[in-house]
């Protein structure tokens, strides 16, 4: 299980080699002046086929739209080549005071940070980090002046230590079943394996007794969870790091007859508003809370504050520009009566 950081390190430092190569036949156009022109245009790679790019976007847009700002989206980040053109368009053009990305694949956004650079433009992030980094929201490559969100390495410690360890301490053993996302959020599935390899050396009662890549896919979450209680009826817990495997958890555990968040807890991450649900109904013991819409916006206004010549804080975290907390279990889920998540699943 014990995951191998520096080979992580070291790929995502030779992709971006390889994207910095694809980018530097860009224009180094100088982009125009926010001053003189009386107007601010950003760049914004996000993306549409998740619901949780979906809702920052939405939330950019707003702040547009209240703002004055122009914002250029693009379709990018779920594929590195995409990210690469989109990166390409945003620097050739010369129209854009500044770059908004919300950071999927590490790679490529380095890729783009160090072409921006290069340009004059300065980059921004969102969702995760620049570079390879997941202890802080620092910025660690050249070209990032900012970025906002919750480290990733705060974020998947948590989901271990204060929701799937607790969701344990009265269950001797306890029977662990992981819904993984190796595939499609490698970095963070990688991260969480290193954090549950240190806490089963810690707490040697939790035993994880099945690990299924089951994704971001309802339906193979459905499946996994299913396999799960075949072979191990007496299980105790669903680690999932996706909403969507959430949701196919509780579903398989109705189907089998047993009650989530009685016969079987679920640790979850995102705090969706699927899982904002679910744990009002007491069928999710915990989840780690995200909030794309709170830091895309973030992002985009302080792209506005730089180019309009205010300084900008370097890292920000939005749960504390939201006041809310990085875990809501069913412990503290009383004291967020008007939390319903800012994504859907």
């Amino acid at each position: 299980m014990r995951s191998n950081s520096l080979v992580r390190r070291v790929l995502v430092a030779l992709t971006a080699l390889a994207v910095v190569s694809a980018l530097s036949a860009c224009s180094t156009a100088v982009p125009a002046d926010a001053e003189e022109s009386g107007s601010v245009s950003v760049a914004v790679l996000s993306c549409t086929a998740s619901p949780y790019c979906v809702a920052g976007n939405e939330s950019m847009e707003e702040f547009a739209a209240e703002s004055g700002v122009e914002v250029k989206m693009f379709d990018a980040v779920l594929d590195p080549t995409r990210t690469v053109a989109s990166c390409n368009d945003a620097i050739s053009s010369g129209r854009h005071d500044a770059i908004v990305i919300s950071t999927v694949i590490a790679s490529a956004a380095v890729g783009c940070a160090t072409a921006a650079d290069q340009a004059g433009i300065p980059l921004i992030s969102t969702v995760g980090p620049v570079g390879t980094d997941t202890s802080t929201a620092e910025p660690t490559t050249a070209g990032v002046v900012a970025q906002v969100f919750t480290p990733l390495d705060d974020q998947l410690r948590a989901l271990v230590d204060d929701i799937l360890v607790p969701a344990c301490a009265e269950k001797d053993p306890c029977e662990v079943g992981w819904l993984r996302t190796s595939q499609s959020l490698p970095q963070g599935d990688a991260i969480l394996a290193e954090m549950l390899q240190s806490a089963l050396e810690s707490h040697p009662h939790i035993t994880v007794v099945g690990e299924t890549s089951s994704e971001t896919d309802v339906g193979a979450a459905i499946t996994a969870t299913k396999s799960f209680l075949q072979r191990n009826p007496e299980l105790d817990v669903i680690l999932s790091y996706s909403a969507q495997g959430t949701t196919g958890a509780i579903s398989a555990l109705k189907a089998e007859n047993r009650v989530p968040g009685e016969d079987v807890l679920i640790a979850t991450a995102g705090a969706s508003a699927a899982i904002m649900t679910a744990m009002r109904a007491g069928e999710v013991y915990g989840t780690t809370v995200n909030l794309p819409a709170t830091e895309m916006r973030i992002g985009l206004q302080l792209a506005a504050d730089l180019a309009a010549g205010k300084t900008i804080p370097t890292a920000i975290d939005p749960l504390k520009e939201a006041g809310l907390p990085l875990v809501i279990t069913q412990e503290n889920l009383a004291d967020y009566p008007d939390f319903v998540g800012e994504f859907t699943q």
